[in-house]
């Protein structure tokens, strides 16, 4: 897939859904991360469940 076809692709994206949302509950782009790697093996509404407990006792570094 080259670069043209990208940008053919995102831009279709972007008319069909201007402003995409998601389902799972973050503050930060890691927390988000997070969230979207556990969804792929369960549901978004376990996740919630999951790291409404677990991202409070998160101590994130300044690299992330």
């Amino acid at each position: 897939m080259n670069a043209t076809i990208r940008t053919e692709i995102f831009s279709r994206f972007q008319a069909a859904n201007p402003k995409p949302t998601t389902e799972l509950e973050y503050d930060s782009t890691f927390q988000l991360l997070i969230a979207v790697i556990l969804s792929a093996q369960a549901t978004d509404v376990s996740v919630n469940i999951a790291t409404r407990r677990f991202f409070p006792l998160m101590v994130l570094r300044k690299e992330f």
